[in-house]
């Protein structure tokens, strides 16, 4: 499946948060404390909630797909994002890193990210 640079710019940004992540946990993923927010009924919820709320999501969905990888992707993973660089691959590692990065796209959109 050969898909443009572009095609892929959505899946790189959650990859890109899943890293973020995996270096600190217990961050916030930089967004502020508070904006605007919206009333609905008799609950206020921010758009910062709401955002944290997709993206905490999608962080764990990435994480669960890369531990569920065969064990040459996962490590092409941690590969390419610079998490890790301590393989040798039997093959491309871009190749490998192209399945895995199938595999997380294929698992974000069935849960609605694109």
């Amino acid at each position: 499946m050969n898909r443009t640079p572009d095609e892929w710019e959505w899946v790189e940004y959650y990859i890109d948060m899943w890293v973020r992540w995996m270096r600190k946990p217990g961050m916030r993923l930089g967004l502020p404390h508070r904006i605007a927010g919206i009333f609905t009924g008799c609950t206020t919820k921010h758009i910062e909630d709401w955002e944290e709320e997709v993206d905490r999501r999608a962080i764990t969905i990435v994480n669960r797909v890369w531990k569920d990888l065969p064990p040459t992707e996962g490590a092409a993973l941690l590969h390419t994002t610079g998490l890790a660089t301590v393989f040798r691959f039997r093959e491309p590692v871009e190749a490998v890193f192209e399945r895995a990065r199938a595999k997380i796209a294929a698992a974000l959109r069935k849960e609605g990210f694109q």
